[in-house]
């Protein structure tokens, strides 16, 4: 049994690459893509960009890796605080400046990767995806227990570094089967374009790979995956006409 690393770009983080490695390690049948973008387009107010996917056949996980500066952390009220200790000040709890809450984001990211794979499975009524926090081994974040479970009983993991692999394999012996492993990873395969991707004019090093959408409302635009080579990630294109000009969006877009 092993996990398949099927797809990681370059990454920007080396924190995040020790992640996808790590699950390498897991005692069972799975498939990691890294940086997986959902062509759900349509929502811009909603995360698109998928940071670690883990497939199993009893569960996915969206996993974040945050790379948090080592001491304590906590979660009140949906703001994340630290333990703070200065000669100035006496020790006390103090808001970390995170925004938004990074529980938040993990949760939204699971949610629309929840929508996407429910409305491209067939005979899938419900689908479990979990969130998951990873952060350094030098973190201890109150409210969790060693399980990766939260006090509050929140769907949700959080796990240092070296305990993620135990995290996810204790939490996959709770799980109900569910699809095919194989079957939701090759949904993201076909998200990709095998044709010759092509620079975009306004930067050199921006490649665009496929269009994912073309939108009429509230503005013509045709919409990209691409790739950036100078930060070495995937991004989102977007091309609208110029104002006042007779080329549509269509005609820019080719």
């Amino acid at each position: 049994m092993s996990v398949r690393i099927i797809s990681k770009s370059s990454p920007s983080d080396h924190f995040r690459d020790q992640v996808i490695n790590q699950l390498a390690h897991c005692p069972f049948d799975g498939y990691v893509i890294h940086r997986a973008i959902i062509p759900n387009v349509q929502y811009r107010n909603l995360p698109d960009e998928l940071d670690i996917v883990l497939f199993t056949d009893r569960g996915v996980y969206a996993i974040d890796a945050n790379r948090l500066m080592p001491g304590r952390y906590r979660e009140v009220g949906g703001i994340w605080e630290a333990w703070e200790t200065s000669s100035e000040e006496r020790p006390a709890w103090k808001p970390a400046g995170f925004f938004p809450d990074p529980t938040l984001i993990a949760r939204r990211k699971a949610e629309q990767l929840s929508r996407f794979l429910l409305e491209k499975l067939s005979n899938t009524e419900d689908l479990d995806v979990v969130p998951v926090i990873v952060v350094p081994d030098d973190v201890e974040m109150q409210g969790w227990s060693a399980d990766g479970t939260a006090s509050t009983g929140a769907r949700l993991l959080l796990a240092q570094f070296s305990d993620l692999v135990g995290v996810l394999e204790k939490d996959r012996q709770r799980a109900s089967p569910g699809p095919s492993a194989e079957e939701m990873m090759r949904l993201f395969s076909q998200v990709g374009s095998k044709a010759k991707p092509y620079p975009c004019y306004l930067n050199q090093h921006i490649y665009a790979n496929k269009r994912l959408a073309t939108l009429s409302w509230p503005a013509p635009v045709s919409i990209f995956e691409g790739y950036d080579q100078d930060r070495r990630r995937d991004v989102r294109i977007e091309v609208l006409p110029l104002y006042g000009s007779r080329f549509s969006s269509e005609e820019l877009a080719r």
